[in-house]
């Protein structure tokens, strides 16, 4: 019993320390310290080098992790039923609310630092990903070249650059952009409505 007990706190323990190492990294990410060595991740985390290492292999691993939990957390937040603009387009707007303007500054960095570039990549190909999973009913049986229209546009209408367009520059309220996203999918879905 109580050796059983021991290796779940010992896994719990480790889990945790993942989970700092993982919040310090995207902490100096979000502060755009993109280049921040393990050394300052480490202090920041509470933790060694060595135990980033141990736990990561390398910077590179680190980073793969952290692409992967922000893009867990996207997922989690953008997370609506299959076909349904309406709450799609609630979700989408909710989460760029929430991270739109630091996505917003991670795309104006990634032409200087490859780190981010490699982030920003991995975040468009889920964004098209979550779009055409959600889709998929109205892309189904296009001719492929129709398809990858339909696609395209879907991808664009809900891009972080049109919330910004609509929220930042244009200054409407957040119902009003849920609305416009929302219409500008079923246009781009094809389904008009009068």
């Amino acid at each position: 019993m109580a050796r059983t007990y021991t290796q779940a706190a010992r896994a719990e323990a480790t889990e945790q320390t993942r989970k700092a190492i993982l919040e310090a990294a995207i902490a100096r990410f979000d502060r755009g310290e993109f280049e921040a060595n393990l050394d300052a991740i480490a202090d920041e985390a509470g933790v060694s080098t060595r135990t980033i290492l141990r736990h990561f292999g390398s910077k590179e691993g680190l980073v793969e992790a952290a692409i992967a939990a922000a893009s867990a957390a996207v997922r989690a937040a953008r997370r609506a039923p299959v076909g349904n603009a309406e709450a799609f387009s609630r979700a989408l707007v909710s989460h760029y609310e929430q991270d739109g303007d630091r996505v917003l500054q991670l795309l104006a960095a990634e032409d200087r630092y490859p780190i981010v570039r490699e982030a920003t990549e991995h975040g468009r190909r889920l964004h098209a990903e979550m779009v055409e999973e959600c889709f998929a009913a109205d892309l189904d049986g296009l001719a492929p070249t129709v398809r990858a229209e339909r696609l395209a546009m879907l991808v664009a209408v809900t891009d972080v650059y049109t919330w910004a367009l609509l929220r930042r520059r244009g200054g409407i309220g957040r119902k009003a952009t849920e609305a416009a996203i929302c219409g500008l999918i079923n246009h781009a879905r094809g389904v008009h409505r009068s």
